[in-house]
């Protein structure tokens, strides 16, 4: 359900109509093989040093094409779909750790400097060496476009001798390791860009790229570590999750990512198909507009966020909407990133009579409809659903849409096809609330909180979403923490300032990936954080 409902249904309608409804499946041109399945866990991990299965070409399915490819922004092969044709300096592994990639070791050698040790005999896929200017040409071609998460500027990165980089941030910023294992931080051989398809020193390179149909890689044989399992992959854009699963079933693919939930009980019933999940490594969420222009000014009324956020019922939501396959975990960080920590987090419950109370704390008041008003404006809010589009968050919309309308708050969704479109629209702050399935893409904490609610400078987020100084002072002491449990401590307060306090973050579930298989590959090894997944391990057995 990606439109918007205009007849008024309760939840527990809603509830009932989805699961009578079964799973509505395009027709596609495949025979589907009546074979049985089984979900099973991942066995290889992706520093297996096992030989390559030779001559061995897999087609895995993966969403719509969002490559930008002109530009400072241009990111082909490296994001949002990461092929492993370029390498950033350090990894992030499945469990949110730092391991070493390009650089070797890195240690703290000032007071906001990094020194990052290369590693030797490494090259690009056209034989040049690989080494500190390459870095430095990387590191400064960010810088230029702003400097990224990390903070770089023009003179941040400086070459101590070839094997040696010192980086800077402009501000102070202890996380700087933490954030450069995000693929927008792969080096580039000097004097490249990723638009053209440059070499890189990954398990593989490139073979070809057609917009929004495919690319196609084969594996490095002069890689410094493990080579590839198979001997090449091509990644086949097809942007609905539904088809993917259905092409995979018919053996037209060997991998889907990001399977339909609604159809993977379907999937392992009807296809020789097992299903891999990753570890929780998203959120899908609503943020409130706390500081918006007329006519969006509703939500900075905090009557009306709690509400929010004690008025939907989010198993109901799991089970309907995401078939059971999501987490009811209340923080938009992964349990791993915060520890103990995460405690600080206290989150809402379900209570319909405590939504109410509060609006009629407030003097909203029930009118005609059934949709309350105060002083002659109705509570009637505007829900922008689009990132990363508005298909990816299908169902949600209309739950909250029914769930809310039983307490008296009324909704009118906005749908928004991709990520371009949605943006703009935040950009305008022309909305109330605004729907995401967001990710934790590298391994520094305060990711999510900066990118999303940090104040400094003002974002395109926070200027409708920052909760105000308490919040931003909390991030700025988590970016200059010197150990790591102060660190977790001060961005679980600042989420604590986000979600218990100014009640801007309304988490619906936690997401996983989920990979679907035919039952002979082997080797995948899911990494929560998409952007960072490796395919170098995977192979077909047999």
């Amino acid at each position: 359900m990606q439109d918007e409902v205009r007849r008024e249904i309760t939840r527990r309608d809603f509830i009932r109509r989805c699961a009578a409804a079964g799973i509505a499946l395009p027709a596609l041109p495949v025979v589907l093989a009546a074979c049985g399945s089984s979900q099973r866990t991942p066995t290889v991990s992706p520093g297996s040093t096992a030989p390559p299965a030779g001559n061995q070409e897999l087609t895995v399915g993966v969403a719509q094409d969002e490559y930008v490819t002109s530009g400072l922004k241009s990111h082909l092969g490296m994001y949002p779909l990461n092929v492993n044709v370029y390498e950033p300096l350090v990894r992030l592994d499945p469990d949110y750790s730092v391991s070493p990639q390009l650089a070797t070791s890195w240690k703290q050698v000032g007071a906001n400097t990094f020194r990052f040790q290369l590693r030797p005999g490494v090259t690009f896929h056209d034989g040049a060496p690989f080494g500190a200017s390459d870095v430095k040409y990387t590191f400064d071609r960010i810088a230029s476009g702003g400097g990224g998460l990390a903070g770089l500027g023009p003179s941040s990165t400086r070459v101590v001798d070839n094997l040696t980089v010192d980086v800077t941030p402009m501000a102070p910023n202890l996380r700087l390791v933490e954030q450069v294992v995000h693929p927008e931080y792969s080096i580039l051989k000097q004097g490249t860009v990723p638009g053209l398809k440059g070499p890189g020193t990954g398990p593989f390179r490139w073979v070809s790229y057609v917009p929004q149909s495919r690319v196609i890689v084969k594996r490095n044989p002069t890689y410094w570590a493990a080579k590839a399992k198979a001997s090449g992959i091509t990644f086949e854009f097809v942007p609905d999750a539904t088809s993917r699963g259905l092409a995979l079933a018919a053996g037209q693919l060997d991998v889907a990512v990001a399977l339909a939930r609604p159809s993977v009980a379907s999937l392992k019933a009807r296809g020789a198909v097992d299903i891999v999940r990753a570890p929780v490594g998203a959120y899908n969420a609503m943020y409130v507009n706390i500081h918006g222009k007329p006519p969006y000014t509703i939500g900075a009324d905090p009557a009306v966020r709690l509400a929010l956020q004690t008025g939907i019922d989010r198993h109901a939501l799991i089970q309907s909407v995401f078939s059971g396959l999501a987490d009811p975990g209340h923080t938009l960080l992964p349990a791993p990133l915060l520890g103990s920590a995460a405690s600080l987090i206290r989150g809402f419950s379900y209570d319909q009579a405590r939504a109410k109370a509060a609006l009629d704390g407030a003097g909203w008041k029930v009118g005609s409809g059934g949709i309350r008003a105060h002083n002659g404006t109705p509570l009637q809010l505007v829900l922008v659903n689009g990132f990363p589009d508005a298909a990816a968050n299908a169902g949600v919309p209309e739950f909250v849409q029914a769930s809310l309308r039983e307490i008296g708050i009324g909704i009118t969704i906005k749908s928004e096809p991709d990520t371009n479109s949605y943006s703009a629209v935040l950009g305008q702050g022309a909305g109330d609330l605004f729907l995401e399935t967001g990710s934790q893409n590298d391994a520094n904490p305060a990711f999510l909180p900066e990118v999303l609610f940090y104040g400094k400078p003002p974002s395109q987020y926070s200027k409708l979403f920052d909760p105000g100084p308490s919040f931003d002072a909390e991030i700025s002491a988590a970016l200059a923490a010197t150990s790591r449990a102060a660190v977790d401590r001060d961005v679980a307060l600042a989420i604590h300032q986000v979600e218990d306090v100014a009640m801007v973050f309304i988490q619906l579930a936690g997401i996983f990936a989920i990979f679907g298989l035919r039952s002979n590959i082997q080797g995948l090894v899911p990494n929560p954080s998409d952007v960072n997944q490796s395919w170098a391990s995977i192979y077909r057995a047999g």
